[in-house]
């Protein structure tokens, strides 16, 4: 599989691949890459790609 670029807008890719895949260096701060066969989320931060997790949200616990 090649590099798949599921972005319509510049400067919010999302790009899609497998492991095996050469990653895209053309890609601006914060696009995100997700690789298909591990289920892994990356973000671009300008020079490499990060693992990139989802913020969580706060619930206040009620005791």
């Amino acid at each position: 599989m090649t590099v798949y670029n599921a972005g319509t807008t510049p400067h919010r890719q999302q790009f899609y691949a497998l492991s095996t895949d050469i990653k895209p260096t053309n890609a601006y701060i914060g696009d995100r890459l997700y690789i298909l066969d591990t289920g892994e989320h990356q973000i671009w931060d300008g020079t490499a790609w990060t693992e990139y997790f989802l913020p969580t949200n706060y619930v206040k616990s009620e005791q």
